[in-house]
């Protein structure tokens, strides 16, 4: 039937007999974050630059440790970093045509971070944990649109 078509990729099995454990965030896990991140990178609407972030990690990080560990215990995350910025992103052809454009949004840098952080928790939570099918390629490190056709191909 279709939900076991939809989900026979999921080992629920093994999702169900490991708890996860809470998303580790820690200064240190959090400036390394911010080392790596691109410096052109635009703010969102609290104007908050990677450059910024970078100038001040050291400090950044243990501030953003305590607001990220609080944001997640509650449950919650600031209402700025819901919204973002829409602005007009210039894709090819006449420059005058509205039609050349399209939308992106700029997001907060710090709700970036944070979920940048929590992804990488619950990736290496369910890559541990052997609950990806071996066929499922997206999302994951190492594999892509061309990994799986190649295995497509050769299987």
């Amino acid at each position: 039937t279709m939900p076991f078509v939809l989900f026979s990729c999921v080992n629920f099995e093994s999702i169900m007999s490991e708890p996860t454990s809470p998303i580790e965030i820690s200064a240190n896990g959090i400036s390394n974050v911010i080392i790596k991140m691109n410096l052109s990178s635009a703010s969102g609407i609290d104007n908050i630059n990677s450059k910024i972030l970078k100038n001040t990690q050291v400090i950044i990080s243990a501030a953003f440790q305590l607001l990220f560990s609080q944001s997640l215990s509650q449950g919650q995350v600031s209402s700025d970093w819901k919204l973002g910025k829409i602005t007009p992103l210039f894709k090819n052809g006449n420059k005058a045509s509205p039609y050349n454009y399209r939308p992106i949004s700029l997001t907060s840098v710090p709700s970036k971070i944070m979920e940048h952080i929590s992804f990488t928790n619950i990736i290496n939570h369910l890559e541990q944990h052997n609950v990806f099918h071996p066929s499922q390629h997206g999302f994951r490190k190492g594999l892509s649109c061309e990994t799986q056709l190649a295995a497509f191909i050769h299987d």
